[in-house]
This record gives C-alpha cells, structure tokens and sequence, in this order.
C-alpha cells in the first residue's frame, strides 16, 4: 500500500542537525503486519510518521498503490490521510484502548501503532496486537506496530524491519530476520524483499478491537 525510497530524514536541534533516518527502502502492503524494532533513538518514531503522512522526507520517494506522492505541503498529507484513511493511533486519549478503538472506527487501510508492545492499560498487548493481526488478514488492512521488544512483535508480524542508529539493518519475513541483534549492530545488510501482498478484500462495518467475535 504505502512505500519509502531512499528516504532521509533529519531535523534541526539547539546542538545541531540530527540525523534520524538515511536511505530508507520499506513497504507496508496490505493485508499483512509489519513490526518495526530497534532500540532507544534507532527511528522507529520517525519512520511511523513518514508512514503515516504526518512528516514528509527530507530526500527520496513516497508511494501509494505505487504511485508517487507529492509530499511536499502539510495540507496535502492531511488530505491525502482522510482520502485512503490511514490512520494512527493517537495517544491523546485517556487510555490506550481508548485510542485503539477510536483508530478502528475510521474503517483504516493503513493502521500504524507506536510503542505496540507496551502494557495496555494494565493489560499485556498480546490480545489487542492479536485481533489487529487477524483484522489485517481478513479485512486487507496494512498494519505497522513499532516498539523495542522484538520478540514481542514478531509473534504478530508478517514481516520485520530493524532500525538502528536511523538504518534499516534489517528486513523481510517475520520468520527469516533475526529478532535479536548483537550489540553495536550498525552494518547495513542485504534486504530481503517482502512477500507479493495479497489482494485486498472488502472491509465491513465498523470494526471494534474488542468484540467477542475477534477473540483468540
């Protein structure tokens, strides 16, 4: 669904440039979950807002339905969110739940969760990362979960993209990329490609994260 190439990104501080992200090359197709991983101020943050439209790139390409975007205006991302409905979750609420299925009720095409293997509300993330997975396989929805646990994640990605120091050092299929890295990992490796993304199938009513009907 959505694409990057060869994006950078980097932002201006009181001590200078900081570079957050170099020659990125990711997909988030439909149908499937991608985890992204890696550790404190590896880019996970900043890859889910260039995902999810709400930054632009510095460099490179954006692609949606493999088609180039102008992402050069604010006003244009906006719009271009409400028009494909991608939608990230918003920690602005109360709870985590509550975020959680206010994002679900938009009926999303690309659904992105930072911090996804945190405590919800108390609770372990497995359940809620669970029925996003299975929402992800019947409904066509392309779902990107981040946060530091990758053995957390892996249980419900498709695919897998390691982050460190602003570099994808890592990323294919969940069960090839290692979710353990050796420490001071920083060397860029050959990437594997995803698998061909499956035909999107119609979404139904209003999807609700907690309904009985998705329990495992």
């Amino acid at each position: 669904m959505i694409e990057l190439r060869s994006a950078d990104k980097a932002y201006w501080t009181l001590h200078g440039v900081v570079t957050a992200l170099t020659d990125i090359d990711i997909a988030a197709p439909g149908g499937r979950v991608l985890a992204v991983t890696g550790g404190a101020g590896s880019g996970k943050s900043t890859l889910l807002r260039l995902l999810a439209l709400q930054e632009a790139p510095d460099a490179g390409e954006v692609r949606l339905f493999g088609r180039p975007l102008d992402v050069a205006h604010a006003a244009g991302l906006e719009a271009i969110r409400a028009q494909h409905r991608i939608t990230p979750v918003e920690n602005a609420h109360a709870t985590i739940r509550l975020a959680l299925t206010d994002a679900l009720t938009k009926l999303p095409r690309l659904l992105l969760w930072d911090d996804a293997d945190r405590d919800l509300d108390g609770d372990l993330p497995g359940p809620a990362l669970g029925r996003i997975a299975r929402l992800a396989h019947e409904r066509g929805i392309a779902v990107v979960i981040a946060g530091r646990d990758a053995s957390v994640l892996a249980r419900y990605a498709d695919d897998i993209a390691v982050l460190d120091d602003g570099q994808l050092v890592e990323f294919g299929p969940a069960d090839v990329v290692p979710t353990v890295l050796p420490a001071g990992h920083g060397t860029r490796r050959g990437r594997r490609p995803l698998p061909p993304q499956p035909a999107a199938r119609r979404t139904g009513s209003r999807l609700s994260l907690f309904e009985p009907a998705l329990a495992l």
